[in-house]
């Protein structure tokens, strides 16, 4: 769904992943790899026929190598989800302090499984529920 609200959103998409050791520091448990990662993202944004790149954040801040961080970049919006907003008006804070004007923050709605919890990948992978949000091991009544 942020890819989506992204493609929406914006002509020009810059789509940040996160870097393997940021993204199990964050989570606490083992992702799938930063370029397993990234081949995901490209096949949705090619199958979409978004213009995009991507880069990889190797901190909440947005740092990244090869684009400087979020704070330093003419980004103009910011597509988020709820976990991901207060960040998003961190990084507003320090584009400001800099001189720089701040990116619109668009954020998602929170996405319901069938039973009612939000969808996560940390439910996908722990076998709860699947991709679509469907609950796992449960018979359906007819």
């Amino acid at each position: 769904m942020l890819l989506l609200k992204a493609i929406e959103a914006g002509d020009d998409i810059m789509v940040g992943i996160t870097s393997d050791e940021m993204a199990e520091k964050q989570r606490g448990y083992k992702v799938n790899s930063f370029e397993e990662r990234k081949e995901a993202v490209e096949r949705f944004m090619k199958a979409h026929g978004a213009k995009y790149n991507i880069v990889m954040i190797k901190d909440p801040c947005g740092r990244n190598d090869k684009f400087g961080t979020a704070a330093d970049e003419a980004y103009d919006v910011i597509v988020v989800s709820p976990e991901t907003k207060a960040m998003a008006e961190k990084i507003n804070e320090a584009r400001v302090k800099k001189g720089n004007k701040p990116m619109q923050v668009v954020q998602i709605p929170c996405y319901l499984a069938e039973d009612q919890k939000p969808i996560s990948s940390k439910r996908v992978r722990r076998g709860v529920i699947d991709e679509e949000g469907r609950v796992k091991g449960e018979k359906k009544s007819a």
